[in-house]
């Protein structure tokens, strides 16, 4: 059972919410929360782009960042990165074998992010970071990260969501989401109103210094697509690769926290938030919106009038959570619907989801407009360059809407070179034209006698390599267990690359040897089987299927 299987068998939440499992694991593990600084950030929209903000920020200054966020878009590891990398799965399962005697001991129920955040703050503690970026999943008092003891919280823009845990009233939310306050520690929002007042209280109760941003007085400028936005706040001016009007709240937000933590003022932001209005495709234009309540559809449909004339058209596929109420969301979205629209409701990309035709029938009570209902790989077929195209109601859906756009976009082609070394065939390139994102062995392309796979290595993980004895190219790469071993390799084909220069001491010329990946992305580890004396020559072919069909390839 791997860490994924393991960890789904626990409930997300209960209804008698307490910190009282959180605090046990941590104490079983030896308190790894209390090895770092923080910063905590809670609220209802905008908490993920002021992690993004402060952690690429705080990067800048040459400091070894955590970053903890909720939820993950694609893939679990996004829970916890440190500058930008995320946890690997060997490190998940080599934190986790320490605290499963820890969960199985446990005289109370132990949640699933209960076990997450642990893990989170165990990894941060282990690479011993200079300071975590921690976002809140949901409300604040009872949530499982509320054991820290920032050096600043933020609290970011509170709106309705969530009713059926967090209350029914804004001045029930905004309590949820003040629980973080800490004794004396300063606090940051632009909350106004209701929300404000419970935040001024707590923060009083709590003799914490509270700085209050006034959104009125941001302004913004430069709404491109291509250019980083201009915000000004606070008599300067700041630039940000974040996208939308709302943004500028923000990313005053992140201006203020990094003030009250110390920081030199840092005038511009290299934000990499992924589903945030993100450009996924320029070609056809495919842009993705995690927004899925009210206000954040509020802000998704004013983004688009603000980057997109009125004349220019629109296709939009909407998707929707089955455990979110659509009915405020869809009323916002007929509120800021953009001429020349064609809206198209699909039911995702699994049974969690509500049915097309449920998202229909709520929009249609607030609006005429003509809709669509269709399968979600239909919807997106649909987006195909003759307008621009949005999605929009769910991060589930990023991953799919990503995978289309790599499987459609790019040419469905592989070319492999094969030279002659010294009497033997070595494939000395391979350009695959679809970006693969996976963990796994998989057969990419199978034709002209060849099969190759591809895994990848990913941060932090073993390969073994053997260097040719004559040449500075790998002579074969192996990953897996059982793999790291001498021998002919009578089913594969050599395969030639070069040898990065700081690797090339560690692994002379006719070795085999185990190395690890210490740089900051995955490294595509591809494997060719097939005949020992295969002609030499370049190969084209189409990119295999899922099951490793191939349409036609040639040999030049």
């Amino acid at each position: 059972m791997n860490y994924f299987e393991y960890l789904g068998q626990f409930l997300m939440m209960t209804r008698d919410p307490s910190l009282d499992g959180t605090l046990y694991l941590l104490s079983g593990v030896g308190d790894p929360h209390k090895k770092f600084r923080s910063v905590h950030v809670a609220g209802t929209n905008g908490k993920g782009s002021v992690v993004e903000t402060l952690a690429s920020a705080l990067q800048t200054e040459k400091m070894r960042v955590g970053k903890f966020i909720s939820p993950y878009i694609t893939r679990f590891n996004e829970y916890m990165s440190i500058n930008g990398v995320d946890i690997t799965d060997a490190e998940i399962e080599m934190h986790l074998a320490k605290l499963k005697p820890i969960i199985e001991s446990a005289p109370m129920e132990i949640k699933y992010f209960e076990i997450v955040t642990v893990l989170a703050f165990m990894h941060f503690a282990h690479h011993n970071v200079d300071i975590a970026v921690v976002e809140v999943g949901m409300g604040g008092t009872h949530d499982c990260t509320n054991v820290i003891t920032p050096e600043v919280a933020v609290i970011t823009q509170i709106h309705f969501d969530h009713k059926e845990v967090l209350g029914l009233t804004i001045e029930e939310i905004a309590g949820k989401k003040a629980g973080i306050i800490k004794q004396g520690v300063p606090v940051v929002t632009a909350n106004t109103g209701e929300s404000l007042e419970v935040i001024r209280r707590q923060a009083a109760d709590m003799n914490s210094p509270l700085t209050i941003i006034d959104p009125a007085l941001i302004n913004v400028e430069n709404l491109r697509i291509d250019k980083p936005m201009v915000v000004h706040f606070a008599g300067e001016k700041f630039k940000t690769t974040l996208r939308g009007r709302h943004q500028g709240v923000n990313t005053a937000l992140a201006v203020e926290a990094l003030r009250l933590l110390g920081m030199k003022k840092i005038k511009e932001f290299r934000v990499n938030h992924p589903a945030r209005f993100d450009v996924i495709s320029k070609k056809p234009l495919i842009i993705f919106d995690g927004a899925h309540n009210a206000n954040s559809i509020a802000g998704f449909t004013a983004m688009v009038s603000d980057y997109f004339e009125p004349e220019i058209r629109k296709l939009l596929i909407v998707s929707m959570l089955s455990k979110k109420d659509p009915g405020e969301a869809m009323q916002q979205l007929a509120l800021g619907l953009s001429p020349n629209t064609e809206i198209i409701f699909t039911g995702g990309v699994g049974d969690e989801f509500h049915k097309a035709e449920t998202l229909q029938s709520s929009f249609a009570k607030f609006s005429e407009h003509p809709t669509l209902c269709a399968e979600f790989a239909d919807a997106l077929a649909r987006a195909d360059g003759t307008r621009a195209a949005f999605v929009v109601g769910s991060f589930k859906t990023f991953g799919a809407v990503k995978n289309f756009v790599y499987n459609r976009g790019k040419e469905d082609s592989i070319m492999i070179e094969i030279k002659d070394m010294g009497g033997m065939p070595f494939v000395m390139k391979i350009e695959d034209a679809v970006e693969q994102n996976t963990n796994y062995r998989k057969t990419i392309w199978t034709g002209e006698s060849l099969q190759v796979t591809m895994m990848s290595i990913e941060p932090g993980e073993e390969m073994g390599v053997e260097v040719h004895p004559e040449h500075d190219q790998f002579y074969r790469i192996e990953k897996g267990e059982g793999l790291f071993q001498a021998g002919p390799a009578r089913d594969k084909l050599n395969y030639a690359v070069p040898i990065k220069s700081d690797w090339a001491a560690m692994v002379p010329k006719g070795t085999w040897h185990n190395i690890t990946n210490t740089g900051m992305r995955a490294i595509k580890l591809y494997t060719v089987y097939g005949p020992a004396h295969h002609p030499v020559g370049t190969i084209h072919a189409t990119r295999a299927d899922d099951q490793g069909h191939h349409d036609e390839a040639e040999t030049v």
